[in-house]
Protein backbone atom coordinates (compact mmCIF):
# COMPACT_ATOMS: atom_id res chain seq x y z
CA UNK A 1 0.00 0.00 0.00
CA UNK A 2 1.28 3.34 -0.66
CA UNK A 3 1.50 4.54 2.95
CA UNK A 4 3.51 1.74 3.86
CA UNK A 5 5.82 2.22 0.93
CA UNK A 6 6.08 6.09 1.54
CA UNK A 7 7.26 5.17 5.44
CA UNK A 8 9.69 2.93 4.00
CA UNK A 9 10.79 5.21 1.76
CA UNK A 10 11.77 8.66 4.39
CA UNK A 11 13.32 5.79 6.42
CA UNK A 12 15.81 4.81 3.86
CA UNK A 13 15.99 8.57 3.46
CA UNK A 14 16.87 9.47 6.64
CA UNK A 15 19.42 6.91 6.72
CA UNK A 16 21.43 8.81 3.76
CA UNK A 17 20.87 11.98 5.30
CA UNK A 18 22.51 10.39 8.80
CA UNK A 19 25.11 9.06 6.77
CA UNK A 20 25.91 12.10 4.79
CA UNK A 21 24.86 15.45 7.22
CA UNK A 22 26.47 17.45 4.88
CA UNK A 23 25.10 16.29 1.46
CA UNK A 24 22.67 18.92 0.65
CA UNK A 25 20.70 16.89 -1.89
CA UNK A 26 20.47 13.79 0.65
CA UNK A 27 19.28 16.20 3.46
CA UNK A 28 16.48 17.85 0.90
CA UNK A 29 15.10 14.38 -0.47
CA UNK A 30 14.72 13.38 3.40
CA UNK A 31 12.54 16.76 3.86
CA UNK A 32 10.77 15.94 0.59
CA UNK A 33 9.89 12.38 1.80
CA UNK A 34 8.62 13.81 5.12
CA UNK A 35 6.24 15.68 3.29
CA UNK A 36 4.82 12.78 1.75
CA UNK A 37 3.75 11.20 4.55
CA UNK A 38 0.73 12.96 5.33
CA UNK A 39 -0.84 11.64 1.91
CA UNK A 40 -1.78 14.90 0.97
CA UNK A 41 -3.19 16.43 4.51
CA UNK A 42 -1.23 18.95 6.40
CA UNK A 43 0.11 16.96 9.40
CA UNK A 44 1.81 20.13 11.17
CA UNK A 45 4.58 18.74 13.58
CA UNK A 46 5.81 16.55 10.35
CA UNK A 47 5.49 19.51 8.28
CA UNK A 48 8.15 21.36 10.84
CA UNK A 49 10.34 18.92 10.77
CA UNK A 50 10.53 18.86 7.26
CA UNK A 51 11.00 22.49 6.79
CA UNK A 52 13.66 22.59 9.61
CA UNK A 53 15.49 20.48 7.47
CA UNK A 54 14.78 22.06 3.95
CA UNK A 55 15.17 25.46 5.96
CA UNK A 56 19.05 24.57 6.99
CA UNK A 57 19.65 23.36 3.38
CA UNK A 58 18.17 26.76 1.74
CA UNK A 59 20.49 28.78 4.90
CA UNK A 60 23.64 27.14 3.46
CA UNK A 61 22.86 27.18 0.02
CA UNK A 62 20.00 30.04 -1.01
CA UNK A 63 20.03 28.75 -4.65
CA UNK A 64 19.05 24.95 -4.14
CA UNK A 65 15.87 24.60 -6.16
CA UNK A 66 14.67 21.77 -3.54
CA UNK A 67 15.34 23.70 -0.45
CA UNK A 68 13.53 26.22 -1.46
CA UNK A 69 10.39 24.30 -3.08
CA UNK A 70 10.20 21.94 0.19
CA UNK A 71 10.42 25.60 2.37
CA UNK A 72 7.96 26.76 0.97
CA UNK A 73 5.58 23.68 1.15
CA UNK A 74 6.26 23.12 4.66
CA UNK A 75 5.17 26.30 5.87
CA UNK A 76 2.81 27.36 3.68
CA UNK A 77 -0.01 28.08 6.41
CA UNK A 78 -0.93 31.37 8.07
CA UNK A 79 0.92 30.95 11.15
CA UNK A 80 4.22 29.47 9.43
CA UNK A 81 4.02 31.06 6.36
CA UNK A 82 6.49 34.06 7.62
CA UNK A 83 9.24 31.37 8.00
CA UNK A 84 9.15 30.90 3.90
CA UNK A 85 9.06 34.98 2.67
CA UNK A 86 12.57 33.97 1.99
CA UNK A 87 12.50 31.14 0.17
CA UNK A 88 9.22 32.48 -1.67
CA UNK A 89 11.51 35.52 -3.10
CA UNK A 90 13.84 33.08 -4.09
CA UNK A 91 12.10 30.40 -5.84
CA UNK A 92 10.85 32.34 -8.64
CA UNK A 93 14.28 33.46 -9.98
CA UNK A 94 15.61 30.16 -9.39
CA UNK A 95 13.70 28.39 -11.91
CA UNK A 96 12.26 31.35 -14.20
CA UNK A 97 11.69 28.58 -16.73
CA UNK A 98 9.14 26.29 -14.66
CA UNK A 99 5.90 26.70 -14.06
CA UNK A 100 5.16 25.23 -10.57
CA UNK A 101 8.46 27.56 -9.33
CA UNK A 102 6.32 30.63 -10.06
CA UNK A 103 3.20 29.28 -8.81
CA UNK A 104 4.90 27.97 -5.40
CA UNK A 105 5.59 31.17 -4.65
CA UNK A 106 2.18 31.97 -3.81
CA UNK A 107 1.99 29.59 -1.45
CA UNK A 108 3.17 31.98 1.19
CA UNK A 109 2.10 34.87 -0.69
CA UNK A 110 -1.63 33.99 -0.34
CA UNK A 111 -1.33 32.52 3.28
CA UNK A 112 -0.03 36.33 4.40
CA UNK A 113 -2.53 38.09 2.57
CA UNK A 114 -0.33 39.61 -0.33
CA UNK A 115 -2.60 39.71 -3.48
CA UNK A 116 -0.25 41.61 -5.76
CA UNK A 117 2.16 39.01 -5.25
CA UNK A 118 -0.18 36.14 -5.96
CA UNK A 119 -1.60 37.65 -9.23
CA UNK A 120 2.08 38.43 -10.44
CA UNK A 121 3.80 35.22 -9.69
CA UNK A 122 0.57 33.11 -10.90
CA UNK A 123 0.83 35.04 -14.38
CA UNK A 124 4.23 34.48 -14.67
CA UNK A 125 3.13 30.40 -13.78
CA UNK A 126 0.23 30.49 -16.18
CA UNK A 127 2.66 32.09 -19.24
CA UNK A 128 5.02 29.71 -18.83
CA UNK A 129 1.99 26.96 -19.34
CA UNK A 130 0.57 28.32 -22.29
CA UNK A 131 4.33 28.12 -23.73
CA UNK A 132 4.06 24.51 -23.24
CA UNK A 133 0.61 24.26 -25.19
CA UNK A 134 1.54 26.60 -27.57
CA UNK A 135 4.27 24.43 -28.43
CA UNK A 136 2.42 21.32 -29.09
CA UNK A 137 -0.14 23.14 -30.88
CA UNK A 138 -2.81 23.35 -28.07
CA UNK A 139 -4.64 26.81 -27.22
CA UNK A 140 -4.36 28.71 -24.11
CA UNK A 141 -5.31 27.70 -20.53
CA UNK A 142 -7.72 30.03 -18.08
CA UNK A 143 -8.53 26.55 -15.70
CA UNK A 144 -6.49 24.58 -13.57
CA UNK A 145 -5.00 25.23 -10.49
CA UNK A 146 -2.50 28.14 -11.42
CA UNK A 147 -5.75 29.79 -12.53
CA UNK A 148 -7.72 28.99 -9.43
CA UNK A 149 -4.95 30.73 -7.41
CA UNK A 150 -4.85 33.56 -9.99
CA UNK A 151 -8.55 34.43 -9.83
CA UNK A 152 -9.12 34.65 -6.82
CA UNK A 153 -6.16 37.31 -6.28
CA UNK A 154 -8.17 39.16 -8.77
CA UNK A 155 -10.95 39.21 -6.58
CA UNK A 156 -9.39 39.81 -3.06
CA UNK A 157 -7.79 42.90 -5.20
CA UNK A 158 -11.05 44.00 -6.19
CA UNK A 159 -10.69 43.22 -10.19
CA UNK A 160 -13.86 41.17 -10.59
CA UNK A 161 -14.33 42.03 -14.01
CA UNK A 162 -10.75 40.20 -14.90
CA UNK A 163 -11.79 37.59 -12.49
CA UNK A 164 -15.05 37.20 -14.62
CA UNK A 165 -13.16 37.26 -17.79
CA UNK A 166 -10.84 33.93 -16.45
CA UNK A 167 -13.64 32.14 -15.00
CA UNK A 168 -15.63 32.23 -18.22
CA UNK A 169 -12.70 31.31 -20.18
CA UNK A 170 -12.09 28.33 -18.40
CA UNK A 171 -16.30 27.54 -19.30
CA UNK A 172 -15.38 27.81 -22.87
CA UNK A 173 -12.07 25.54 -22.03
CA UNK A 174 -14.46 22.70 -20.59
CA UNK A 175 -16.77 22.88 -24.29
CA UNK A 176 -13.57 23.50 -26.44
CA UNK A 177 -13.24 20.47 -29.32
CA UNK A 178 -9.54 21.28 -29.84
CA UNK A 179 -8.63 19.78 -26.47
CA UNK A 180 -8.32 16.34 -25.49
CA UNK A 181 -11.07 14.77 -23.60
CA UNK A 182 -9.18 14.84 -20.36
CA UNK A 183 -8.47 17.80 -20.48
CA UNK A 184 -11.76 19.41 -20.86
CA UNK A 185 -13.07 17.13 -18.27
CA UNK A 186 -10.01 18.90 -15.85
CA UNK A 187 -11.72 21.76 -17.41
CA UNK A 188 -15.15 20.93 -16.13
CA UNK A 189 -14.21 20.19 -12.71
CA UNK A 190 -11.86 23.46 -12.34
CA UNK A 191 -14.70 25.83 -13.33
CA UNK A 192 -17.12 23.96 -11.00
CA UNK A 193 -14.62 24.55 -8.43
CA UNK A 194 -13.60 28.73 -9.74
CA UNK A 195 -16.97 29.09 -10.23
CA UNK A 196 -18.25 29.04 -6.64
CA UNK A 197 -15.26 31.01 -4.82
CA UNK A 198 -16.54 33.11 -7.33
CA UNK A 199 -20.18 33.29 -6.75
CA UNK A 200 -18.85 33.73 -3.05
CA UNK A 201 -17.31 36.90 -3.12
CA UNK A 202 -19.46 38.64 -6.19
CA UNK A 203 -22.88 37.88 -4.92
CA UNK A 204 -24.07 38.10 -8.28
CA UNK A 205 -27.04 36.21 -8.95
CA UNK A 206 -27.71 36.79 -12.61
CA UNK A 207 -24.62 37.56 -14.34
CA UNK A 208 -23.13 35.38 -16.84
CA UNK A 209 -21.45 32.45 -13.99
CA UNK A 210 -24.58 32.67 -12.27
CA UNK A 211 -26.49 31.34 -15.35
CA UNK A 212 -23.79 29.07 -16.58
CA UNK A 213 -23.73 25.50 -15.73
CA UNK A 214 -22.27 22.29 -17.01
CA UNK A 215 -23.10 18.38 -17.41
CA UNK A 216 -21.60 16.16 -15.05
CA UNK A 217 -21.97 12.53 -15.23
CA UNK A 218 -24.01 10.75 -12.65
CA UNK A 219 -21.07 9.20 -10.18
CA UNK A 220 -18.98 12.97 -10.61
CA UNK A 221 -20.76 13.65 -7.24
CA UNK A 222 -17.82 16.46 -5.84
CA UNK A 223 -18.73 18.42 -8.98
CA UNK A 224 -21.99 18.15 -9.20
CA UNK A 225 -22.16 19.37 -5.53
CA UNK A 226 -19.86 22.48 -6.03
CA UNK A 227 -21.88 23.37 -8.99
CA UNK A 228 -25.19 22.50 -6.74
CA UNK A 229 -23.61 25.48 -3.79
CA UNK A 230 -22.65 27.99 -6.66
CA UNK A 231 -26.16 27.57 -8.21
CA UNK A 232 -28.12 27.83 -4.59
CA UNK A 233 -26.03 30.87 -3.41
CA UNK A 234 -26.47 32.71 -6.85
CA UNK A 235 -30.37 31.68 -6.37
CA UNK A 236 -30.48 33.09 -2.88
CA UNK A 237 -28.95 36.50 -3.94
CA UNK A 238 -31.59 36.70 -6.73
CA UNK A 239 -34.41 35.70 -4.51
CA UNK A 240 -35.15 32.49 -6.24
CA UNK A 241 -35.72 30.53 -3.09
CA UNK A 242 -37.45 27.54 -5.60
CA UNK A 243 -33.34 27.39 -7.10
CA UNK A 244 -32.00 27.73 -3.14
CA UNK A 245 -34.24 24.90 -2.05
CA UNK A 246 -33.57 22.52 -4.64
CA UNK A 247 -29.70 22.89 -4.26
CA UNK A 248 -29.91 22.52 -0.67
CA UNK A 249 -31.42 19.27 -0.92
CA UNK A 250 -29.13 18.32 -3.49
CA UNK A 251 -26.60 18.91 -0.75
CA UNK A 252 -28.20 17.19 2.21
CA UNK A 253 -28.90 14.13 -0.49
CA UNK A 254 -25.35 13.62 -1.08
CA UNK A 255 -23.05 14.69 2.19
CA UNK A 256 -23.00 11.22 3.27
CA UNK A 257 -22.16 9.52 0.66
CA UNK A 258 -19.52 12.03 -1.07
CA UNK A 259 -16.27 10.14 -2.42
CA UNK A 260 -13.65 10.78 -0.37
CA UNK A 261 -10.73 13.38 -2.08
CA UNK A 262 -9.50 16.50 -1.10
CA UNK A 263 -12.49 18.30 -1.19
CA UNK A 264 -15.18 16.36 0.10
CA UNK A 265 -14.32 16.99 3.62
CA UNK A 266 -15.53 20.36 2.75
CA UNK A 267 -19.08 18.64 2.11
CA UNK A 268 -20.38 20.04 5.44
CA UNK A 269 -19.46 23.48 4.92
CA UNK A 270 -20.89 23.86 1.56
CA UNK A 271 -24.62 22.67 3.37
CA UNK A 272 -24.51 24.31 6.35
CA UNK A 273 -23.19 28.00 4.66
CA UNK A 274 -26.43 27.16 1.91
CA UNK A 275 -28.86 26.32 4.53
CA UNK A 276 -27.49 29.81 6.56
CA UNK A 277 -27.46 31.63 3.34
CA UNK A 278 -31.00 30.56 2.61
CA UNK A 279 -32.42 30.84 6.26
CA UNK A 280 -31.01 34.76 6.52
CA UNK A 281 -33.10 35.31 3.20
CA UNK A 282 -36.21 34.22 4.52
CA UNK A 283 -35.95 36.24 7.94
CA UNK A 284 -34.90 33.67 10.41
CA UNK A 285 -31.66 34.96 11.45
CA UNK A 286 -31.21 32.95 14.54
CA UNK A 287 -31.58 29.67 12.43
CA UNK A 288 -28.99 31.35 9.84
CA UNK A 289 -26.17 32.12 12.76
CA UNK A 290 -26.71 28.29 14.37
CA UNK A 291 -26.62 27.52 10.74
CA UNK A 292 -23.13 29.23 10.18
CA UNK A 293 -21.91 28.31 13.35
CA UNK A 294 -22.09 24.59 13.35
CA UNK A 295 -20.05 25.23 9.91
CA UNK A 296 -17.80 27.45 11.38
CA UNK A 297 -17.39 25.22 14.34
CA UNK A 298 -16.79 22.19 11.62
CA UNK A 299 -14.37 24.09 9.27
CA UNK A 300 -12.23 24.97 12.13
CA UNK A 301 -11.85 21.48 13.10
CA UNK A 302 -9.77 20.60 9.55
CA UNK A 303 -6.67 21.77 8.06
CA UNK A 304 -6.07 25.20 6.76
CA UNK A 305 -6.40 25.09 3.20
CA UNK A 306 -3.13 24.72 0.93
CA UNK A 307 -4.97 27.90 -1.45
CA UNK A 308 -7.91 29.70 -1.70
CA UNK A 309 -10.98 28.52 0.55
CA UNK A 310 -12.24 25.38 -0.66
CA UNK A 311 -15.46 26.27 1.40
CA UNK A 312 -16.03 28.41 -1.47
CA UNK A 313 -17.03 30.77 1.96
CA UNK A 314 -15.63 30.41 4.82
CA UNK A 315 -18.22 30.06 7.15
CA UNK A 316 -17.07 32.17 9.93
CA UNK A 317 -16.95 35.00 7.96
CA UNK A 318 -20.55 34.28 6.89
CA UNK A 319 -21.03 33.77 10.94
CA UNK A 320 -19.50 37.35 11.25
CA UNK A 321 -22.03 38.84 8.45
CA UNK A 322 -24.93 37.19 9.97
CA UNK A 323 -24.03 38.52 13.72
CA UNK A 324 -23.33 41.91 11.65
CA UNK A 325 -26.78 42.14 10.34
CA UNK A 326 -28.23 41.13 14.05
CA UNK A 327 -27.13 43.81 15.46
CA UNK A 328 -24.43 42.09 17.41
CA UNK A 329 -21.30 43.98 16.89
CA UNK A 330 -19.11 42.79 19.33
CA UNK A 331 -19.48 38.96 18.21
CA UNK A 332 -19.27 40.26 14.98
CA UNK A 333 -15.57 41.35 15.59
CA UNK A 334 -15.04 38.18 17.53
CA UNK A 335 -16.00 35.98 14.59
CA UNK A 336 -14.20 38.10 11.80
CA UNK A 337 -11.46 38.58 13.82
CA UNK A 338 -11.16 34.22 13.73
CA UNK A 339 -12.10 34.71 9.89
CA UNK A 340 -9.12 36.78 9.18
CA UNK A 341 -6.54 34.33 11.38
CA UNK A 342 -7.43 31.51 9.00
CA UNK A 343 -7.69 33.48 5.42
CA UNK A 344 -5.52 36.63 6.45
CA UNK A 345 -6.45 39.99 4.97
CA UNK A 346 -8.92 38.37 2.83
CA UNK A 347 -11.31 41.62 1.52
CA UNK A 348 -14.77 40.14 2.80
CA UNK A 349 -13.69 39.41 6.08
CA UNK A 350 -11.80 42.41 6.29
CA UNK A 351 -14.43 45.12 5.79
CA UNK A 352 -16.65 42.83 8.04
CA UNK A 353 -14.03 43.75 10.79
CA UNK A 354 -13.83 47.20 10.09
CA UNK A 355 -18.24 47.54 9.68
CA UNK A 356 -18.31 45.85 13.22
CA UNK A 357 -15.69 47.71 14.55
CA UNK A 358 -17.37 50.93 13.19
CA UNK A 359 -20.72 49.76 15.20
CA UNK A 360 -19.46 49.09 18.57
CA UNK A 361 -17.64 51.81 18.78
CA UNK A 362 -13.70 51.17 18.38
CA UNK A 363 -13.37 54.07 15.74
CA UNK A 364 -9.52 53.39 15.46
CA UNK A 365 -9.70 49.66 14.97
CA UNK A 366 -12.39 50.76 12.19
CA UNK A 367 -9.83 53.41 10.56
CA UNK A 368 -6.94 51.46 11.10
CA UNK A 369 -8.87 48.91 8.45
CA UNK A 370 -9.85 51.49 6.24
CA UNK A 371 -6.63 52.77 6.09
CA UNK A 372 -5.72 49.04 4.90
CA UNK A 373 -8.27 48.40 2.77
CA UNK A 374 -7.19 51.37 0.85
CA UNK A 375 -3.54 49.73 -0.29
CA UNK A 376 -5.39 46.17 -0.61
CA UNK A 377 -8.08 47.42 -3.22
CA UNK A 378 -5.77 50.06 -4.89
CA UNK A 379 -6.45 48.25 -8.18
CA UNK A 380 -10.04 47.76 -7.77
CA UNK A 381 -12.97 48.19 -9.85
CA UNK A 382 -14.25 51.73 -10.68
CA UNK A 383 -17.08 51.24 -8.71
CA UNK A 384 -16.26 47.88 -6.69
CA UNK A 385 -18.36 47.33 -3.54
CA UNK A 386 -17.49 44.68 -0.50
CA UNK A 387 -20.38 43.35 1.19
CA UNK A 388 -24.50 43.82 0.89
CA UNK A 389 -25.48 47.57 1.09
CA UNK A 390 -23.17 49.13 -1.05
CA UNK A 391 -20.17 49.70 1.20
CA UNK A 392 -17.40 51.27 -0.75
Amino acid sequence: PKERLDTLYSDAMRGLAEAYPEDLEAQTFYALSLLGLSQGDRNVPTYMRSGAIALDAFEKNPGHPGAAHYVIHSFDDPTHAPLALKAAWAYGPIAPDAGHAQHMTTHIFLALGMWDDVVEANIRADAVTDRNLAARGLPQTDCGHYNQWLMYGYQQQGRYEDAEALLMGCYAQAHDERLPQGMRQGAAFSYALQRAVHLADTRDGDGAPAHSTLEFPEGAIVPRMLQAWGDGVAAVHRGDMETAHASLAYLNEHEETVPADWVSPYAPVWRGTLEAYARMHMGDGEGALAAAHAAAEYEASLPVDFGPPIAAKPARELEGEILLELGRAEEAMTAFSLALGRTPNRIHAMVGYGMAAHQAGHADVAMEVHEKLGDLLKNADPGFTAMGGGTH
